[in-house]
């Protein structure tokens, strides 16, 4: 189990395995200890296994002993041909020996000594069918093989630790730090509303407009008045219905933090009102970088 991180101060400081415990169990979720090994396959399952696994030396994965009444082992999935069953490429499988397999189930089978994750079936001629989840790999008929038989049935997929590239992190980073060098002016200002100005179909939506020019740096954090000043300003012909009284009603929970902090679940408005709200911030932002 990997620590979790706290923050405190300004960095990040890393939590014991008796606190990241600790912390779960507060929160009611049950923690388990990965403390016994399971053979683990990572280039395909040899033949000689598991008719004789007390003969196994190779390598082991660490899971909870509970784990043990529904895997066997773990094989590392390599190529994509289960994609559509949300089984990619990276992936582990947990795999657990069965006296019988029903149509549907996911298995490991070995055919003619090479090992092939794969869906069980029968045809309406009762033939045995192992079915790729994509489109792109064609089916297999087991008795075009000298030598098949099933390996176990896949009771659980643990996906691959997701990460970002570094070259993504940095890219985000120097265009973060541009723009705030950046100085927004009255014309980027006023070209970009006029292509959201659509957009706003009520008057609390103008608190997105105050936003994103609050995190662009165009205006102060609670100069609410100065939206409606720079709005009279740039549209002297227009009299948009912008009331700074309603910005403190919504300038509250998720909605008083950076727009990349916006949460559904924690935002004075839901549903698609929250999408609509959204979708104008993320627009409005992006005129103001381009």
């Amino acid at each position: 189990m990997k620590n979790v991180s706290k923050r405190k101060g300004t960095g990040l400081n890393v939590l014991s395995m008796e606190e990241t415990l600790a912390f779960f169990e507060s929160k009611g979720i049950k923690c388990e200890v990965c403390d016994t090994q399971v053979p683990y396959f990572t280039d395909g399952v040899p033949a000689g296994y598991p008719e004789a696994p007390g003969d196994y030396d190779g390598e082991y994965v660490m899971m909870p002993k509970e784990f043990l009444k529904m895997c066997d082992f773990v094989v590392a999935v390599r190529g994509m041909s289960m994609k559509d069953a949300d089984i990619y490429d990276g992936d582990d499988v947990m795999v657990k020996n069965s006296d019988s397999y029903d149509d549907g189930d996911v298995v490991v089978a070995l055919l003619d000594g090479e090992s092939t994750l794969k869906a069980y079936c029968h045809d309406e001629n009762n033939e045995e069918w192992l079915i790729p989840d994509n489109d792109s790999f064609p089916p297999i008929r087991v008795a075009d093989y000298t030598s098949a038989y099933i390996l176990g049935r896949v009771t659980g997929v643990r996906k691959k630790a997701p990460r970002t590239k570094f070259s993504t992190m940095r890219r985000r980073l120097m265009e973060t730090r541009q723009m705030s060098k950046r100085k927004v002016t009255d014309e980027m200002v006023r070209q970009a509303v006029i292509q959201v100005i659509k957009d706003i179909k009520v008057s609390r939506m103008w608190f997105v407009v105050y936003h994103v020019l609050v995190d662009v740096g165009y205006l102060k954090t609670g100069n609410y008045e100065g939206l409606k000043t720079k709005m009279d300003e740039l549209f002297p012909d227009n009299d948009f219905a912008i009331n700074p009284r309603d910005f403190c009603r919504m300038d509250v929970l998720s909605f008083s933090k950076s727009i990349s902090l916006w949460d559904e679940q924690n935002a004075p408005v839901i549903g698609k009102r929250f999408q609509d709200y959204l979708r104008l911030a993320t627009d409005l932002t992006a005129l103001l970088r381009s």
